[in-house]
């Protein structure tokens, strides 16, 4: 698992687990996040907790230059009706990112394409890091 102030990440083969704090990570936090994640050019799926929040507009935007890129797809878990309409926006526009209530965790999985046999591994993983950053 790795860290910063806002938030937890880990991987699982081709799979990159988020969680983050309310509120939009700080610019060192994000530059941390992202720069992991461009290292890993194998990555086919991220699934993200969200909570309250979302990041800033620039942040966005580099973001949805990578997905776009990769082919990477992604899973965004929020409680937020206002989110998940925004991530819902997003995929309209050729992004492949799809929005799902946070007890839907099995269907973001399959979104993303975590094999079956991968999954009771990919909850833990994910639990994990939601815990670490719930605590901070």
């Amino acid at each position: 698992m790795r860290t910063n102030a806002s938030t937890a990440w880990d991987y699982l083969d081709a799979c990159r687990f988020v969680a983050h704090r309310p509120g939009p990570p700080n610019d060192d936090d994000f530059a941390h996040l992202l720069a992991d994640m461009i290292g890993h050019k194998q990555l086919r799926g991220v699934v993200v907790r969200a909570s309250e929040g979302a990041p800033r507009a620039d942040h966005r935007a580099l973001l949805l230059r990578w997905y776009r890129e990769h082919a990477v797809r992604g899973a965004v878990l929020t409680d937020s009706v206002v989110a998940r309409g925004g991530v819902t926006a997003l995929s309209w526009f050729g992004v492949p990112i799809r929005a799902f209530e946070p007890d839907q965790l099995d269907a973001a999985f399959e979104y993303v394409q975590i094999d079956l046999q991968q999954r009771v591994q990919a909850r833990k993983c994910m639990e994990h890091i939601v815990s670490w950053v719930d605590r901070i």
